[in-house]
């Protein structure tokens, strides 16, 4: 991936992410178990398959973050079309 689709990929998973932990729709331990995995997974290589994996956590942790995964496929066809030196969300990737 070029640094211009990671960070379209970052910043369509970091609203994910603030989309759908609702306190009220999550429970701790589930968020725990899914805060312990990621930290194990973040430890490895982090790529794409990093990025889908935690959408489909998601999915499964709240009814938002099942509704958010209408905006996978978005997110997809965004990282289709950025340049390799674009960051249309400013995320300022390293």
């Amino acid at each position: 991936m070029t640094r211009g689709q990671w960070a379209s990929a970052l910043a369509w998973t970091l609203n994910l992410v603030g989309n759908s932990q609702l306190l009220f729709e999550s429970k701790l331990d589930e968020l725990s178990r899914f805060q312990e995995e990621l930290d194990r997974k973040t430890q490895e290589n982090v790529d794409m398959a990093t990025i889908h994996w935690i959408w489909d956590q998601h999915a499964q942790l709240t009814r938002s973050g099942k509704a958010y995964q209408r905006f996978r496929q978005q997110m997809l066809e965004e990282i289709e079309c950025v340049g390799p030196d674009d960051d249309p969300w400013g995320m300022n990737v390293p």
